[in-house]
Order: structure tokens, then C-alpha cells, then sequence
């Protein structure tokens, strides 16, 4: 669980600093690589021992931002299974919520994260479709 622990902490401050950038990053996913990194393999196996939704609700600072860190760690476990369609449907409902933070705070910190979600959603649906 530290692993999870550290990598919201790390999220959270990203967040704290409005460092959309950084946060992008943090929200990267192994989308297409033929094999996932160590680091991320170790906190998808983390993350699958927990309900990562609820999890990040209850743990990132930023309530309206939780649900989008959690569909994302939900969506690595599933890349880490090969479940491309449960990445996909993850990384949606990631895309859909931190689009409604967009509309309702519409800061322009944000726009690298969901810019990255975007990327990795079409991706997903091409993995999906293959």
C-alpha cells in the first residue's frame, strides 16, 4: 500500500502547485508498451489489493480530482491484467470527470492531465478494437 500511498502523496502535491504538467505525467498510462515498467507494475499490484475509486476519493485533496486519480490507478490494475476494455471504461469515466473539473473551475493548469487522458482514451479504444 506505501506504493499507492507515495504516488498520491506525489499526486496531491502536484495538485497543491496547480503543476498540470507534472500531474499529466503522474497520469500516464503503459498504454501500448509491450510490457508495463517495474514502478508501475509494482503500484498496479498495490492498487489491486484496494478499491482505488473509493481509495483516492477518500485521499486526494482534491475531492473533485479524487475520482480521476482513482479511475486511473483502476485502469492500470486492468492494463496490468490485459483488460483493455475495464482500462478503457476507466479511463473514460477519468476523462469525463476531469472534464466536468474543467467546466466548473475552468483552469488552465489542468488542460495537460486532460490532454493526457485524452491520448490515452484513444489509444485504449484502439487497443480495444484490435
Amino acid at each position: 500500500m506505501t506504493d499507492v500511498h507515495a504516488y498520491i502523496n506525489s499526486v496531491n502535491l502536484s495538485i497543491s502547485r496547480k503543476d498540470g504538467r507534472t500531474l499529466a505525467s503522474q497520469l500516464a498510462l503503459p498504454v501500448g508498451r509491450v510490457k508495463i515498467g517495474k514502478k508501475l507494475k509494482q503500484l498496479a499490484e498495490r492498487a489491486s489489493l484496494i478499491q482505488p475509486i473509493t481509495y483516492c476519493s477518500s485521499n486526494v485533496e482534491d475531492n473533485s480530482l479524487g475520482p480521476v486519480i482513482g479511475h486511473r490507478l483502476a485502469a492500470l490494475v486492468a492494463i496490468d491484467q490485459k483488460n483493455w476494455r475495464s482500462a478503457y471504461e476507466h479511463v473514460l469515466s477519468a476523462y469525463n470527470s476531469i472534464l466536468e473539473v474543467f467546466k466548473e473551475e475552468y483552469s488552465n493548469w489542468i488542460i495537460p492531465a486532460l490532454t493526457k487522458l485524452m491520448n490515452d482514451l484513444r489509444d485504449l479504444a484502439s487497443q480495444v478494437l484490435s
